[in-house]
């Protein structure tokens, strides 16, 4: 029957939708977390699986930043650690919108929630 097909239809339609704007909105409070951890970014809170590893981590930072002029070479090698947070703070929010997209919907979340549409488009 046609009533009863409707009704199932929309109430697929109605669960995906919910299940939809779910998946959206815990993916934008990740990318939020992720922008901020960005913003706050900080070497000396950064953790390291052996704290052995971070001098090491810290020295080819220092040559990293100092060989490609990112910082002059006479410079300390605090200021070339400061230098490099500041330049992750300020070009990775970027890149990582260019990644992912301004407003934060990965593709495949965008055909999910087109799904039940596409469905819906098939029956008729």
């Amino acid at each position: 029957d046609d009533v009863e097909a409707t009704r199932f239809i929309s109430a697929a339609v109605a669960m995906c939708s919910v299940a939809g704007a779910f998946c959206v909105r815990t993916w934008h409070r990740e990318l939020e977390m992720l922008r901020e951890n960005l913003r706050n970014f900080t070497l000396d809170e950064a953790d390291c699986y052996d704290e052995k590893d971070r001098l090491v981590i810290y020295s080819g930072i220092i040559s990293f930043m100092k060989y490609r002029g990112f910082c002059r070479a006479e410079r300390s090698d605090r200021e070339a650690l400061d230098s490099f947070e500041e330049l992750l703070r300020h070009s990775m929010g970027g890149k990582i919108e260019n990644i992912i997209g301004y407003l934060g919907v990965a593709y495949e979340q965008t055909l999910i929630i087109g799904l039940p549409i596409q469905l819906i488009g098939f029956d008729n």
